[in-house]
């Protein structure tokens, strides 16, 4: 067994510091990668700003097809509606 391989508290600050700094590397290579810059805190609030705004584009897609489909229903509906009344017309008539 290796000394990384031990209890939480038992770990010796050599790997706490080494898992740190790969962890560290990892997430900063990530965000290279999709092109933040996690030194230069503009990138990272415009990086934030982007994915609220992903979000809210997203609410507003869900929202846009459950008015969709209610339009739609609601035209189904009506058509049918129009359709029975006129046919009770013609045959009142």
């Amino acid at each position: 067994m290796s000394d990384c391989d031990k209890k939480t508290d038992d770990i010796p600050d050599h790997c706490k510091l080494a898992s740190n700094a790969a962890a560290d590397k990892a997430v900063r290579e990530v965000f290279k990668l999709i092109e933040v810059d996690v030194d230069d805190q503009k990138s990272v609030k415009e990086f934030r700003e982007d994915l609220r705004f992903g979000g809210r584009m997203r609410k507003y897609t869900e929202r846009g097809m459950i008015v969709a489909v209610t339009v739609i229903t609601g035209a189904v509906i009506l058509a049918v509606w129009e359709g029975i009344v006129m046919k009770i017309k013609q045959i009142i008539s």
